[in-house]
């Protein structure tokens, strides 16, 4: 039958077996991500709990000019989160009904779409 023994630290090992190694933790190879904190409308929505948000953004211009604004959201990737729209004279809001998960994608995509839109602040959407 064989015999097992465990080094202990105080008494030096006298037999002939190999002493036994100290456990060194595992270390990761390779490249590391560094961690990215969320960005602040991202954070607030994920604070609220809230699984789904509204988004106001708000254009001003002439009637053409916002005619073709609103052309190219709806034509857009962003576009399947419009709510509603409301247009009136000079100035014409709309509404993105968003996931929370979906929220930087929408902002960084309304940014590009849109540069010259004014954001609004994040409002918890009532659930039905």
């Amino acid at each position: 039958m064989p015999v097992h023994r465990t080094a202990s630290p105080s008494a030096p090992s006298s037999s002939a077996a190999p002493a036994l190694r100290a456990r060194r933790p595992v270390a990761g190879v390779g490249p590391t991500r560094a961690v990215r904190p969320a960005s602040p409308p991202a954070a607030a929505a994920a604070r609220d709990g809230a699984a789904r948000v509204l988004l106001p953004v708000t254009l001003e211009g002439t009637a053409d000019y916002l005619g073709s604004q609103r052309r190219a959201l709806l034509r857009s990737p962003i576009g399947v989160y419009v709510s509603h729209i409301d247009a009136h004279r000079d100035r014409m809001a709309v509404w993105f009904d968003l996931a929370r998960a979906d929220l930087n994608f929408a902002i960084h995509t309304l940014l590009t779409t849109l540069p010259d839109a004014t954001l609004g602040c994040l409002r918890k959407r009532a659930s039905y």
